[in-house]
């Protein structure tokens, strides 16, 4: 007939190229569909497993694993430990902020763990009480935190991406500076108690390896 109009054969045809763009498409049994789903063949649920309410399972345990110690830390990264000012040694590894207490009797460590992403960086308060660690990630994260307890006092975000390369803290601690990963190393200056931002600015194209306060208003970064 005339009009232009695609056939019955020609609309299933489309249907059937649209559902093959998913790539968990399922394009029938046997060793072909094993090959798009192999994890239907390889993974069963357990012999005596039941669905408890809402699919969850019923024999979930009530235990769960708790981080006692890290050995080792991200020894390729600048300014990457400090002593705090009870004579702690403050680091990071993978995501995680690290309190070791050498002297300590019961648990040498404790832990911040509400970086989402590997630490970068790190940046110790003149106080000596509080440091602030900087993320990787499309939108990364600077948390400030307090060495004593480890809870987190500032989560800042926003205004960096691909990552927090270098942080440093005015000489009385009131200001944070912070380096960018992104390729104009874009430098940020934030208050450091509320965590809002002071000022910003584009840095160097070249790889900055240093950020520090020469004076409490006048920052310095310096690489190659």
């Amino acid at each position: 007939t005339g009009g232009g109009g695609a056939s019955k054969e020609e609309k299933e045809s489309e249907s059937e190229d649209e559902g093959n763009n998913d790539s968990f498409f399922e394009v029938g049994g046997g060793d072909e569909f094993m090959a798009v789903k192999p994890w239907l063949g390889a993974i069963v649920a357990p012999s005596k497993w039941k669905s408890g309410e809402g699919g969850a399972d019923s024999f979930e345990p009530p235990n769960e694993l708790a981080l006692e110690s890290i050995y080792g830390y991200n020894s390729a990264r600048r300014s990457n430990v400090f002593y705090s000012k009870n004579a702690q040694v403050v680091y990071f590894a993978a995501a995680a902020g690290v309190v070791h207490d050498p002297k300590a009797k019961a648990s040498m460590q404790q832990f911040n763990l509400d970086h989402t992403d590997d630490i970068l960086c790190m940046a110790m308060h003149p106080g000596g009480n509080t440091c602030a660690t900087g993320e990787m990630g499309p939108k990364p994260k600077i948390i400030v935190w307090d060495i004593n307890s480890t809870n987190t006092l500032l989560t800042i975000t926003g205004f960096h991406r691909y990552g927090v390369e270098l942080l440093a803290y005015s000489p009385s601690g009131a200001m944070l500076a912070s380096v960018g990963r992104d390729s104009d190393h874009s430098i940020a200056v934030y208050d450091g108690q509320s965590g809002s931002m002071i000022a910003n600015s584009k840095g160097h194209q070249n790889k900055v390896y240093c950020l520090c306060f020469k004076t409490e208003n006048e920052i310095v970064s310096a690489g190659v």
